[in-house]
C-alpha cells in the first residue's frame, strides 16, 4: 500500500463520490467490488438529480427524514394541507429523478450502456426528454416565508494538542447542520437538513511573521441572509498563511510558482465555491434606523468535500457545491430579490513568498442579489464539551515550533481576518 497505490484509491473515491479518507475502508472496498457499470449508473443519477431538482424548481430531498435508530423507526417530518390533512414532507428530488429515469428506459446499467450506445455524442447538445414531474407541495410560492436554523452540533474549546504535538481526543456525536425552514398554516416545517461545518482551530499569521493557532469561532444567534452571490470571490486576509497562496502550475514548458487564483476564485475550486449567502447582523434603532454588520461568516459552496465529512473552517458554514447551487437557486426563486450584478473591488496586494514577488488582483466579488426582506438565520450554540466552556481568544503557540518571541502578538479582531471581505456596517436611512 505505498504512494501510487494510495492516489490510485483516492482517484477512485473521488470519481465515485465516496468519502472514505483516501483509506481502504469498507465502504471503498464493496465500492471496489461492484461492477463498473453500476457505477456509472450511480453517476448519471447524481446528475439527474441536480437537472431535475434545477428544471422542477424542488429542493426536497428526503435529508429532513430522521432514520430509523435503536429500534425506533424513522421520523418523517408532515405538513398540515389546507383542508387539514397532515400529509409528509416530501422528497421530490427522488421522485422527479425516478421518473425522468423511467421515461429514458433506464432502470439497470445495462440498460443506461444501450442508451449511450443508440446515441452519437453530438445529440447530447440537444436531446431533450419530456418529463411528468411531480407536482409542487401547495406551500410553494413565489414569496415563501422561509427561514435557516444552523445547529453547530458538539462543540470543544479546549486545546486539542498536547505539548508534544499529539491530538487529544475529542469525540464528537452530533455534528453541525444546516435546516431551511418554511413557515406554513402557522408551523415550521423542515424541507432540507444538510451537513455543514463551523470554526475550530486554525493555523494564522500574526503581525510578527509567524504562524499560531487561533480558536476560529462561528457567530451565535439571529442573524439574516441580506444577499446571496453567484460566482463569489474569496479577499484573502493578511492573516492568511502564505503558504496557500501560492501553487505550482505548469506554464510554457515549466511548472513554476504562480499566484493561487483558485483558492480566490471566482470557481468551483475557489474558498467560497460556486455561490455563497452573507451573514449579516441586522441592528434596528429607536429612531428607524437599520444597519447590517458583517461579521465574516458566510455560507458557501466548497469542493473540499471532506472537510464537510468532520473536519474544521474558519467560522464559515460549508456546503458541498452542488447544494450550495440548489439551495441559493431555490430560495432566489421564492423570495423578492433584487439583481444587484457584479459588484466592482479592484482589490490587489503584493507579496513576497520563498523569494519570490507575487501580484494578487481581483476585480470584482461576484454577482451579487439582494433579497427583500433579508431572510433570518439562527445559529444555535451547540453542546459545549471539554472543560473551556468559551471560545478562547488570541494566539497559542504550535506545539513543537521554536519562535523568536517569547510571547505571541496580540490578535486582530478584525472581521475581514475570519473571512475576506468582512467587517463593514451598512447603515440604512429610517
Amino acid at each position: 500500500y505505498d504512494t501510487p497505490m494510495r492516489l490510485a484509491v483516492v482517484d477512485f473515491q473521488q470519481k465515485n463520490v465516496l468519502l472514505d479518507h483516501a483509506d481502504l475502508r469498507r465502504p471503498t472496498l464493496e465500492a471496489m467490488t461492484r461492477p463498473v457499470l453500476e457505477h456509472d449508473l450511480a453517476a448519471l443519477r447524481r446528475v439527474l438529480e441536480e437537472r431535475v431538482a434545477a428544471a422542477g424548481g424542488f429542493i426536497e430531498d428526503g435529508s429532513v427524514v430522521t432514520p430509523a435508530r435503536g429500534g425506533k423507526p424513522a421520523k418523517l417530518p408532515t405538513y398540515k394541507s389546507a383542508n387539514g390533512e397532515r400529509l409528509p414532507v416530501p422528497n421530490l428530488v427522488a421522485e422527479a429523478t425516478a421518473a425522468t429515469l423511467a421515461r429514458l428506459g433506464i432502470e439497470t446499467p445495462a440498460d443506461a450502456l444501450a442508451f449511450m450506445k443508440r446515441r452519437k455524442p453530438a445529440d447530447f447538445r440537444w436531446l431533450k426528454v419530456a418529463v411528468r414531474l411531480p407536482a409542487a407541495p401547495e406551500y410553494y410560492g413565489p414569496n415563501m416565508e422561509l427561514s435557516v436554523e444552523i445547529d453547530r452540533g458538539d462543540i470543544w474549546y479546549d486545546f486539542p494538542w498536547d505539548p508534544k504535538g499529539r491530538r487529544l481526543p475529542q469525540p464528537r456525536s452530533e455534528f453541525p447542520s444546516l435546516t431551511l425552514f418554511v413557515k406554513w398554516q402557522g408551523e415550521r416545517v423542515p424541507l432540507v437538513r444538510w451537513r455543514t461545518t463551523i470554526g475550530g482551530w486554525r493555523a494564522e499569521l500574526a503581525a510578527d511573521g509567524e504562524e499560531y493557532l487561533r480558536y476560529k469561532d462561528s457567530d451565535v444567534g439571529p442573524r439574516v441572509w441580506r444577499h446571496i452571490v453567484a460566482a463569489p470571490v474569496w479577499i484573502p486576509p493578511t492573516s492568511s498563511p502564505l503558504g496557500g497562496m501560492v501553487q505550482k502550475k505548469w506554464v510554457n514548458g515549466a511548472v513554476v510558482p504562480v499566484t493561487n487564483y483558485d483558492e480566490t476564485g471566482p470557481g468551483y475550486l475557489s474558498a467560497y465555491g460556486l455561490a455563497a449567502a452573507i451573514h449579516v447582523e441586522m441592528r434596528k434603532y429607536a429612531d428607524g434606523r437599520v444597519t447590517y454588520f458583517d461579521n465574516g461568516i458566510r455560507t458557501h459552496g466548497s469542493f473540499d468535500y471532506m472537510s464537510l465529512r468532520g473536519r474544521f473552517s474558519h467560522g464559515c458554514h460549508r456546503l458541498y457545491n452542488n447544494l450550495a447551487l440548489r439551495l441559493f437557486s431555490w430560495v432566489l426563486r421564492h423570495r423578492q430579490a433584487r439583481t444587484l450584478g457584479p459588484m466592482a473591488l479592484n482589490f490587489r496586494r503584493t507579496f513576497y513568498k520563498d523569494g519570490g514577488l507575487f501580484d494578487l488582483r481581483l476585480p470584482t466579488r461576484g454577482f451579487y442579489y439582494e433579497l427583500d426582506p433579508p431572510l433570518p438565520v439562527e445559529v444555535l450554540e451547540g453542546n459545549i464539551k471539554g472543560t473551556i466552556k468559551k471560545p478562547p481568544t488570541g494566539y497559542i503557540p504550535k506545539p513543537g515550533v521554536t519562535y523568536a518571541r517569547s510571547a505571541p502578538p496580540a490578535a486582530s479582531s478584525d472581521p475581514a481576518s475570519r473571512a475576506g471581505g468582512g467587517g463593514a456596517a451598512v447603515e440604512e436611512a429610517p
